[in-house]
């Protein structure tokens, strides 16, 4: 019985194979082939221009990003040094009596400025 249950299926399954076959032309089959490779090179060939653009902006831009770069770190150091000279200032200044006889006092070397009256 599983014998005559497989033939059945073996037979079924060629008949699908041989009307698929008919549906199907291999000059349309081979059309398509063509067709895909062809994409194919042409999506190869555009991303190969564009990593080729690519690396030349990068080469055109890498100079001033790292000349940027060295600029933003030379400020942040400048700005950390005011900002920890701003910090310490309270404690220069004690309780706001810097300012007798309009003198302006140079404190950790930001500024001088004298009242000249």
């Amino acid at each position: 019985m599983a014998d005559s249950e497989s033939e059945v299926i073996r037979s079924a399954s060629e008949e699908i194979s041989r009307e698929f076959k008919t549906l199907v032309d291999s000059h349309d089959l081979d059309s398509l082939k063509q067709s895909q490779n062809l994409i194919l090179q042409d999506s190869n060939a555009v991303l190969s221009h564009f990593n080729e653009y690519s690396e030349n902006c990068f080469a055109e831009v890498s100079s001033d990003f790292a000349k940027n770069t060295r600029l933003l770190r030379s400020m942040k150091l400048d700005l950390d040094y005011i900002f920890q000279k701003l910090r310490l200032l309270p404690i220069f200044l004690g309780n706001g009596d810097f300012l007798e006889g309009g003198d302006w006092v140079l404190i950790m070397g930001i500024a001088t400025v004298e009242n000249r009256n």
